[in-house]
């Protein structure tokens, strides 16, 4: 009976800025609404035309799977 070790190589971590196609959020409702979400804001629409953006971008690697965390916007993974 034979055993094998499947093990895989270090870790990498890598941050760096990129820019992304954004639609962003219109104007916060400045009138906070009673209900489920109070105290926030409530934003009621996004803008419909996109714009290029530079986000911060923090990515996780190893043989196995690559992890992209977008940090400023609130942690959004992204994996492949």
């Amino acid at each position: 009976m034979s055993m094998y070790s499947f093990s895989q190589n270090s870790s990498q971590y890598k941050e760096y800025t990129s820019d992304y196609l954004t639609y962003t959020y219109s104007d916060a409702n400045p009138i906070p609404v009673f209900g489920k979400i109070y105290p926030y804001f409530r934003y009621d629409g996004y803008t419909t035309m996109p714009e290029k953006k530079s986000w911060k971008v923090v990515e996780l690697e190893n043989d196995f799977l690559t992890i992209i965390i977008f940090p400023e916007i609130g942690g959004v993974k992204y994996g492949r």
